[in-house]
């Protein structure tokens, strides 16, 4: 992950969630998110609802990857 993209300063479990985060998406696609701009304005409650939306595959929220998206979040949060 190219962590030039982030303009604030992060905790390791931080950076070990967005790096888990960006395998799964693509760093291309995380680019160009909303996420990454929350993160960057440090905006906690933008954060809390645009990670749980890369859970979606088809219009539909996959459990599975929702599950994983919630362990990240919450490893991110300091949780």
């Amino acid at each position: 992950m190219n962590l030039n993209l982030i303009t604030r300063d992060l905790s390791p479990d931080q950076i070990a969630a967005l790096e888990t985060l960006v395998e799964a998406i693509g760093e291309f696609n995380f680019k160009i998110s909303s996420l990454l701009r929350a993160i960057n304005s440090c905006n906690t409650a933008e954060i809390e609802k645009q990670w749980p939306r890369w859970a979606i595959v088809d219009g539909k929220i996959d459990k599975v990857k929702l599950r994983l998206r919630i362990l990240e979040l919450n490893k991110f949060m300091g949780m």
